[in-house]
């Protein structure tokens, strides 16, 4: 997992860069047949840095601060919203919105009101306690969770 690929290629000297790039193309491509997964994050998708999100078979685009970035990192057009809130995206062509569990999920409040705004809207929980998360979103009913595997689970 690489965090802002985008700054940390910037602020690598020349030389550097192309051994770094190169590596982590030949990542890109070679690595889901060893069972390794890579994931990673930009600000935006421009240089060097877009030919290795092009191969990626997944790509979770959040909002980006300009149409020519969100199509530039792979997103249609007419998927850009400039008033788009924090953590919103496109993925596998589904409007979502990304948020750190403990933010949408109160420990001691009832967390339905935060969650279910818009069941047209999936919504993606990132979490270091998934059993957890699982099992109060359970508690809401008619609420589908994803396991790690990516099967709908209950």
């Amino acid at each position: 997992m690489i965090d802002d690929i985008d700054h940390l290629v910037a602020r690598m000297p020349a030389d550097h860069e192309s051994a770094f790039i190169e590596r982590l193309t030949r990542l890109a491509r070679e690595g889901p047949r060893a069972g390794m997964t890579l994931a990673l994050s930009a600000g935006s998708a421009r240089g060097r840095v877009q030919s290795i999100a092009a191969l990626c078979d997944s790509t979770l685009l959040l909002r980006l601060p300009s149409r020519e970035d969100h199509v530039l990192a792979g997103g249609k057009p007419n998927e850009f919203f400039a008033n788009m809130p924090p953590g919103g995206g496109y993925w596998q062509g589904h409007r979502v919105h990304v948020a750190f569990a403990e933010a949408v999920v109160p420990r001691t409040a009832d967390p339905v009101p935060e969650l279910v705004q818009n069941s047209e809207t999936p919504l993606i929980i990132v979490s270091t306690a998934p059993s957890a998360i699982r099992r109060a979103l359970g508690e809401l009913g008619a609420v589908t969770v994803l396991g790690s595997s990516g099967l709908a689970t209950n």
